[in-house]
């Protein structure tokens, strides 16, 4: 997801809102400041992530702490727990215990510091019971029926205190079929590891990290073991608007539960701020390896509106996966043009030669499109299609 121009203001303001929490010195504060600015100066706006995991660095860098959060994560778990109990009883009494506990899943998402840095734990209660009756909004009935089928599911945790209710739901699945992946370093006050076993999930599945402190999930930036885990799942559940945010548009299937607490992430997804969203990323995979998965995807949200998305991420050459240029089968704009199958394409401009490939070629000398075998007159690049 291309970040709006105005995620960079709203990420600035995070970081002196942190680092007035962690300190009073204001010679600190202004470092911290001066720093993200520098470095939001020089940001790609598809990037925008990135300065959230550069400022919480930079506040950890400047006023020694680790993990500023962590005091915040551990009451977290602490109230979570506390009302554990009353809602794993008003889920399981119900007619609909499975999209219930969903649900609850999702409403435990707004324990979360980064979109209220004014949360106070003492409000979490009152704030869950009303997320809870929140509009659950999306295709549900598929979401289950691809979760009875799966038999490899990595769930993407989100935050300390949410990661309780998380809980909730993993129990009425089978939970030796999930994996539970958690930071691999503090970011806000998303869960790390400590936060998995004082949530009771260590005891229960399957729990690792993805090796990386950024906010949602940020693949070029992850362990090797933990992206390689992320390929190979049948069914990957993120939760949360960073992992939205960061994931959307990847190419394979990836549900999103999320309670919608910005406006342009609303705006993106087609949901009122305040609902309970069960989205699903929708990418056809291919069935194997020598198939090609086109330069463009069409990304469909379960909401209503779908939206056009470029194979790289970054689109600064890195690869899809970081891996360098060309490291995308030829995807995106570093691929020698090189496709599948045998066609004829005919279109405007002065470039002539003989193209082998289906879809859309685009160079210097035009474009153009077609199937068969012969002569490609028009552009010199073809993307597979």
């Amino acid at each position: 997801m291309k970040s709006p121009l105005d995620c960079i203001p709203c990420l600035v303001r995070q970081s002196l809102m942190v680092t007035r929490m962690v300190t009073s010195d204001e010679d600190i504060q202004e470092k911290v400041l001066r720093e993200t600015l520098r470095y939001a100066g020089n940001l790609d706006l598809r990037q925008a992530p990135l300065l959230s995991q550069w400022t919480y660095r930079q506040v950890r860098k400047y006023t020694g702490q680790d993990d500023p959060y962590l005091q915040i994560k551990r009451e977290s778990n602490r109230m979570a727990w506390e009302l554990y109990p009353k809602w794993k009883d008003i889920i399981l009494k119900s007619d609909t215990p499975l999209i219930n506990a969903v649900r609850m899943a999702i409403a435990g998402n707004i324990i979360d510091y980064g979109a209220n840095a004014l949360l106070k734990t003492s409000d979490i209660p009152s704030l869950l019971e009303k997320s809870y009756h929140s509009p659950l909004l999306g295709d549900i009935g598929e979401f289950l029926s691809t979760l009875a089928d799966a038999k490899d599911i990595l769930y993407l945790a989100d935050n300390a205190g949410e990661i309780v209710f998380d809980r909730l739901f993993i129990e009425l699945l089978k939970p030796e079929r999930i994996t539970v992946a958690v930071k691999g370093g503090p970011a806000i006050n998303d869960a790390l590891m400590e936060d998995a076993r004082a949530g009771g999930l260590t005891e229960l599945c399957r729990v690792i990290d993805n090796g990386n402190d950024g906010p949602g999930t940020l693949l070029d930036y992850c362990s090797p073991e933990f992206v390689e885990r992320f390929k190979k799942a049948d069914m990957v559940i993120a939760k949360g608007q960073a992992n939205y945010e960061t994931l959307v548009g990847y190419p394979r299937p990836i549900y999103f539960l999320l309670k919608v607490k910005c406006p342009l992430v609303g705006s993106h997804i087609g949901s009122e701020v305040g609902s309970l969203v069960v989205n699903k990323n929708t990418f056809t995979v291919p069935e194997a390896e020598n198939q090609v998965i086109p330069a463009e995807a069409v990304v469909q949200s379960n909401n209503l509106k779908s939206e056009r998305i470029k194979m790289t991420p970054m689109g600064d050459g890195t690869g899809p996966m970081g891996q360098g240029p060309g490291s995308g089968k030829g995807m995106g704009p570093c691929g020698g043009g090189r496709g599948q199958g045998r066609g004829q394409a005919q279109g405007q401009g002065g470039a002539s030669g003989r193209g082998r490939g289906m879809g859309r070629g685009q160079g210097g000398g035009g474009r153009g499109q077609g199937q068969g075998r012969g002569q490609n007159r028009g552009s010199g690049l073809s993307q597979e299609g």
